[in-house]
């Protein structure tokens, strides 16, 4: 579930609760790896063949304002326990939780 007030979705992970949330420092993180502007960015998730790569460093960088010592390989574990499937969903309910560029963002 969202959080429009912090703009964290909460997901369950075999270690237990994680949040996750689009922050502006996340997005900057993002166009750093991937030396591309937000919305370029944010298209890889529903690319008609998205590299896993590509969505394990979205999802990385959404952990990173509740855990700044996450790492990709952790970000890989959090997707093998939610399921790919279901990865789609989550992505997008923190993506409309952002404050930035979300539903909650006032644009």
């Amino acid at each position: 579930m969202g959080n429009k007030i912090t703009g964290r979705v909460r997901v369950e992970a075999e270690s237990g609760p994680v949040e996750l949330a689009l922050t502006f420092n996340a997005m900057c993180e993002l166009e750093d790896a991937f030396d591309a502007d937000i919305q370029t960015i944010l298209t890889k998730i529903d690319a008609p063949t998205p590299r896993m790569k590509d969505i394990r460093r979205i999802v990385w960088a959404t952990m990173l304002d509740a855990n700044p010592d996450a790492t990709e390989p952790m970000a890989g574990e959090l997707i093998n326990y939610i399921g790919v499937d279901a990865l789609g969903e989550v992505l997008q309910k923190v993506i409309d939780a952002s404050s930035v560029v979300g539903t909650n963002s006032g644009n």
